[in-house]
C-alpha cells in the first residue's frame, strides 16, 4: 500500500472508530454466527477494540487480535490484545496464523479486495473461516460515500472470492438502521434489526475495483495452483441512514 492509501485509511479510521457504540447489536449477531471455542481470531479493521472486547467476553478460550491502520486506536485497544498496525493488503502475520477471521465493514474501504483476500486465504488455517460483513448498494448515500470507493453486485464477489480460493458456506442478508452524525461532536447511534434471510439473497457491497493481478502487489498475489480453499460467511446489509443528532 502506498503512503497515500495508507493515509486514506488514517483518516477515515479516525472519522469512523469514535462511533463504535452504534455497532453493539450487529457486533453481537456477527458473535452468533462464530462456531469455534479456542483457537485464534483475528478482526481486520479493529479500531478502538470494541468487538475484540465483546467477543473475548463470548469466548474466552480463543485468543483474540487486531489490525487496524491507526497507533492511537491500537493504544486504546490495550496490551489485552495482540492489536498492530497495518493494512489488509500486507498482513503482519505469517501463514495460518488465526482459525477465524473477521472484516467488518472494512472491504469497502479496500483499493484492492483481491489482494486483500489473498491475504486471509494465507494467514488463515486450513479448517478456518472468514467472516465478511459489507454493505449493500441500497441507497446513494451508501454509494457516493467518499470513502466508498466501489459498488460490487453479488457477482463480482462471488468471482473475487472463488478467485481467492474461498467457498461460500452462507449468505446472509439484513437491514442495518443508521441513525448518526459524522460530526465530532455528535453521537453515532446504530441499531441493527435483521429483516429477513434471504434465500438467495442480492450479495452486493462497495468495494474498489479489483486490481488487475499484474498490478497488484507481488506479495499478495500467490500462484493459482498454490491456493488451498478456504469457507467464508458473508453478511451484506442494506444500511439506511437517518438524521437523529441530539443537540
Amino acid at each position: 500500500m502506498s503512503q497515500q492509501e495508507s493515509s486514506h485509511f488514517a483518516v477515515a479510521a479516525q472519522a469512523y472508530y469514535p462511533g463504535q457504540a452504534y455497532n453493539t447489536p450487529a457486533m453481537l449477531q456477527l458473535a452468533a454466527s462464530i462456531n469455534a471455542d479456542q483457537g485464534r481470531l483475528l478482526d481486520i479493521g479493529c479500531g478502538d477494540g470494541q468487538l475484540l472486547k465483546l467477543l473475548a467476553e463470548r469466548f474466552p478460550d480463543i485468543e483474540m487480535a487486531g489490525l487496524t491502520v491507526s497507533e492511537e486506536e491500537r493504544r486504546v485497544c490495550g496490551e489485552r490484545f495482540d492489536v498492530r498496525v497495518g493494512d489488509m493488503h500486507s498482513l503482519p502475520w505469517q501463514e495460518a496464523a488465526f482459525d477465524v477471521v473477521i472484516s467488518r465493514h472494512s472491504l469497502e474501504h479496500s483499493i484492492s479486495p483481491l489482494s486483500a483476500l489473498f491475504e486471509v486465504n494465507r494467514i488463515l488455517r486450513l479448517d478456518g473461516v472468514f467472516h465478511v460483513v459489507v454493505p449493500a448498494p441500497v441507497s446513494e448515500w451508501v454509494i457516493k460515500w467518499k470513502d466508498h470507493f466501489s459498488v460490487l453486485p453479488r457477482t463480482m464477489w462471488e468471482k473475487l472470492f472463488d478467485d481467492a480460493g474461498f467457498a461460500v458456506e452462507q449468505y446472509q442478508e439484513g437491514t442495518w438502521l443508521a441513525s448518526f452524525s459524522m460530526q465530532p461532536e455528535a453521537e453515532m447511534r446504530f441499531a441493527l434489526r435483521k429483516v429477513r434471510d434471504a434465500r438467495s439473497g442480492r450479495v452486493s457491497s462497495q468495494q474498489v475495483e479489483p486490481m488487475p493481478i499484474a498490478t497488484a502487489p507481488a506479495a499478495s498475489v500467490p500462484m493459482l495452483s498454490t491456493l488451498v480453499e478456504r469457507r467464508i460467511v458473508v453478511v451484506l446489509h442494506n444500511l439506511v441512514l437517518f438524521d437523529a443528532i441530539r443537540p
